[in-house]
């Protein structure tokens, strides 16, 4: 599971860095592990 838990507080809304980075962060991830991976992004 990859998750941004360094966000207090919560958020509802994230915006389009948000997703960018994580998106990047977890392909890079998946590439070098070779399995599924889960993203969770708004409630850590």
């Amino acid at each position: 599971m990859i998750s941004n838990e360094g966000d207090i507080q919560y958020l509802f809304r994230v915006g389009p860095e948000t997703v960018a980075s994580m998106t990047y962060i977890t392909s890079v991830v998946k590439k070098e592990v070779g399995i599924s991976v889960g993203v969770d992004v708004l409630w850590g």
